[in-house]
């Protein structure tokens, strides 16, 4: 198959392993759909991957603030292997509210949950400094764009999936539903 489509500055050997990949199929996109929205019914997927965005955004904090997980688990009267395994997401340990709030607070973060219904996209805006825009879409939904006003405290939400975005646009994040 031949990718015309492909970056000319791509290394060699990558360009010639996308180049041999076949073209998804019309079968191929059905079973990663069904497969998906399989993933989403499942309690379990939901718990696992809330489990990994908190981790991600702990580890973004202690990043920030320069800190080892020994030095919070110093702070929080915990052993570092604790706090490892609280970070490998072992399920040894209980990832109970309590935890996350009390991790969260010490790195200076607060924890944010939302109940939804089934039919309903979240889509959460932290206050920023700076206009923040989300595409967010789904399987079966259009991307929606949330744009922060100047003064942040209001949004202004359009459902219009082919407004191009442009390169001088605030920070996109896109995320799935």
């Amino acid at each position: 198959m031949k990718n015309n489509h492909l970056s000319a500055d791509l290394p060699a050997d990558l360009r010639a392993y996308l180049e041999s990949v076949p073209p998804s199929t019309p079968e191929m996109t059905d079973s990663l759909a069904r497969a998906n929205r399989a993933a989403q019914e499942d309690p379990q997927f939901d718990a696992d991957l809330m489990k990994m965005v908190f981790v991600n955004e702990m580890l973004t904090a202690l990043d920030e603030r320069k800190e080892t997980k020994s030095t919070l688990a110093d702070r929080l009267g915990k052993t570092r292997q604790y706090i490892q395994k609280l970070f490998n997401e072992d399920k040894r340990v209980n990832f109970t509210i309590e935890t996350l709030c009390t991790v969260a607070h010490a790195l200076g973060r607060r924890v944010h949950m939302h109940v939804y219904r089934e039919n309903e996209q979240p889509v959460i805006i932290s206050r920023t400094r700076t206009p923040v825009m989300i595409k967010a879409g789904g399987w079966d939904r259009p991307p929606a764009m949330v744009y922060a006003s100047s003064n942040v405290d209001r949004f202004v939400r359009t459902d219009l999936p082919t407004t191009p975005v442009k390169k001088e646009a605030p920070v996109e994040y896109s995320i799935a539903a």
